[in-house]
């Protein structure tokens, strides 16, 4: 009997690690918004403070971006670097600045002009967004 409760709490902990998880590649840097059920505006959208992002639970599934707001571009480079993100182009409009790139570590792309990007930067206001693989609800 004790063989089989074992198992099945084995598959259920199995279970549980493949269906759920605790955050976003972006984990661990600002007020956070998780990109819910759509990779589009359409998306619903989950913010949270620092503190609350690192310990939000979803269904692996339906996350489909994110996005982290960052008060300063002192650790940007970093993230660059550790995500091996390579530029793919940039624009520029009234008062925004956004650099658009493409990192082989992320799983998930658009394709704009024909060129894989999932990771865009905006630059507006003294603040800096990034998302993944685009930045929803207005930059």
């Amino acid at each position: 009997m004790r063989k089989i409760l074992a198992f099945f709490i084995t598959i259920l902990i199995f279970i549980f690690a493949v269906t759920f998880d605790d955050g976003g590649i972006l984990k661990g840097e600002g007020v956070h918004e998780f990109y819910l059920f759509s990779p589009s505006s359409n998306a619903k959208i989950e913010r949270l403070s620092e503190e609350d992002a690192n310990s939000f639970l979803y269904l692996r599934k339906s996350l489909k971006g994110e996005c982290v707001i960052f008060s300063s571009t002192e650790n940007l480079q970093k993230l660059k670097n550790r995500l091996f993100a390579v530029k793919v182009f940039t624009e520029k409009g009234d008062g925004f600045y956004c650099e658009y790139y493409y990192s082989p570590l992320i799983k998930d792309c658009v394709y704009i002009g024909g060129k894989k990007i999932n990771l865009h930067f905006s630059y507006q206001n003294e603040q800096v967004k990034v998302g993944t693989p685009l930045i929803f609800g207005g930059f």
